[in-house]
């Protein structure tokens, strides 16, 4: 993995946990920094940049996030990230207020930043198992969120 790609896919976790833009630029700039001080320091090269990508978000997240409360939530074009024209981040926000921390985390990791879940399970020390739960979880909810509303018969 590039440096460019770990800082798009640093800016967006940041972005789609807070989903306020100046906060996700100052968490990347952050997490950028603890990023290339990991790599200087690892002796396992660019191997493990999956894992210090994970580590560093993840440390970052627990210390600031973790009990980050949602205001009104109102998503407009940002100025960081090029969203397609048809998204609608509408079942995202309203997953953030109804999952679980560590479900969101997950689909996030796993759905969203293409991480494998083997590496995600390595660097936050979990089963397998236990992210495969959380992700369907996390998932589960997601898709009822995300379902139309048609009204009853």
């Amino acid at each position: 993995m590039t440096e460019s790609i770990a800082f798009q896919k640093m800016l967006l976790f940041f972005y789609l946990s807070s989903l306020e833009e100046k906060i996700s630029v100052d968490f990347t700039a952050r997490a950028v920094n603890l990023y290339k001080k990991k790599k200087l320091t690892s002796s396992a090269g660019s191997s493990n940049d999956e894992l210090f990508l994970i580590e560093v978000c993840n440390q970052l997240f627990t210390e600031n996030f973790q009990n980050f409360a949602l205001k009104q939530i109102t998503i407009v074009n940002s100025s960081i990230i090029s969203w397609p024209d048809h998204l609608d981040l509408t079942p995202w926000c309203e997953f953030q207020k109804r999952s679980a921390v560590n479900e969101r985390l997950a689909v996030l990791w796993v759905n969203v930043l293409n991480v494998s879940i083997e590496s995600l399970a390595h660097a936050l020390n979990l089963s397998q198992g236990t992210i495969r739960y959380r992700l369907g979880k996390g998932l589960s909810l997601l898709g009822q969120l995300n379902r139309p509303n048609w009204g009853t018969i």
